[in-house]
């Protein structure tokens, strides 16, 4: 009898969080940026006639879970805060950042 041949298992690559890369996209993580301070509105959807959740302060690292999505002419991310809260910030307030 010919043996049946065993299949093997090919490596998926982990990601490095510890890099930015380098443009936001979903599945690494960005920061909060060019907000003069203000910090960015976070909203339950991708457009500005979406309810606001909560401004994110400069500074702040999110998970970048999908998009981008067009929305009222801005690219517009959905993002995980650090306690959880999910929403959708606009890209222009939005860097590439290594994990926190």
């Amino acid at each position: 009898p010919t043996p049946t041949a065993v299949p093997t298992s090919t490596p998926v690559a982990t990601r490095d969080f510890s890099v930015a890369p380098d443009e936001v996209q979903a599945g690494y993580y960005a920061r909060v940026a060019n907000t003069g301070g203000v910090g960015v509105t976070v909203r339950g959807g991708p457009s500005v006639n979406n309810a606001p959740i909560i401004v994110a302060n400069e500074g702040t690292v999110v998970f970048v879970i999908e998009g981008p999505e067009e929305g009222n002419d801005l690219l517009w991310w959905n993002i995980r805060l650090e306690d959880g809260t999910e929403g959708w910030a606009a890209s222009d307030y939005l860097e590439p950042s290594a994990a926190p």
